[in-house]
C-alpha cells in the first residue's frame, strides 16, 4: 500500500482531491489516542486489524474540510478535530458547546493538551508560511493541470490543515484560469 486519496464531485461537477501518502497516514495512526492507548496496554486496534479501511477513512475525513457543508456538519467536524486537544467533557459534546481557551495577553488559542503552551512559535510559524508562498508561487506558475496536480499532491504533506485550505483554494482558482484559457 503506497497511499490513499479521495475524490469529491462538487455540485457545478467539478472535482476535488486529497492524496496522501502512507508516511502520513501513519504519522496520523501514530497520533490517534486510541492507537497510542491499545499499544500500551498491548492490544489490537482497528489500525492494525483494518489499516486500509481506517486509511480510506482518513483522507475520507481530509477531504471534508474541502467541501461544502452545512453548520451544522462544520460544528461537529471541528468539535470532533478539536476534541482530543481541548479535552471536552461529554456533557459539552452533547450539548454543542465549544470555545476555545484563549490566552487574555496574547490573543493566541492555548492547547489544554500541552500544558497550556500556547501555539506554534515565530520561527515555526515563519517556516510554515514561507512553504506556503512557495506552493502558492509554484501552483501559478503552473500551466497544465497536471503541473497543478502534481503541486498540489507533493504540498499536501508539508502543510497543516489551514494552510492546507489555503493551497487548495489557489489550486482551484488556478486550475480554473487554465481551463479557461483552453476554451
Amino acid at each position: 500500500m503506497v497511499g490513499f486519496y479521495a475524490v469529491g464531485v462538487l455540485k457545478d461537477g467539478s472535482r476535488t482531491f486529497v492524496a496522501m501518502g502512507r508516511k502520513e497516514v501513519e504519522r496520523i495512526r501514530d497520533g490517534s489516542r486510541g492507537y497510542q492507548a491499545a499499544k500500551k496496554y498491548k492490544k489490537e486496534s482497528t489500525w492494525d486489524t483494518d489499516f486500509v479501511a481506517m486509511g480510506l477513512k482518513t483522507a475520507i475525513r481530509r477531504i471534508c474540510k474541502f467541501l461544502p457543508k452545512s453548520p451544522e456538519l462544520a460544528t461537529a467536524l471541528a468539535m470532533d478535530e478539536q476534541a482530543g486537544r481541548q479535552n471536552l467533557n461529554l456533557d459539552d459534546v452533547i450539548n454543542g458547546s465549544y470555545t476555545p481557551v484563549v490566552d487574555k495577553d496574547t490573543g493566541e488559542i492555548v492547547d489544554v493538551a500541552d500544558g497550556g503552551k500556547t501555539g506554534n512559535s515565530n520561527a515555526a510559524t515563519s517556516t510554515k508560511l514561507e512553504k506556503l508562498e512557495k506552493i502558492v508561487a509554484a501552483l501559478r506558475d503552473a500551466n497544465s493541470v497536471e503541473a497543478l496536480d502534481e503541486i498540489y499532491i507533493r504540498a499536501e504533506g508539508d502543510l497543516d490543515d489551514a494552510n492546507l485550505e489555503i493551497a487548495m483554494r489557489e489550486y482551484r482558482k488556478c486550475k480554473d484560469a487554465i481551463s479557461n484559457s483552453l476554451i
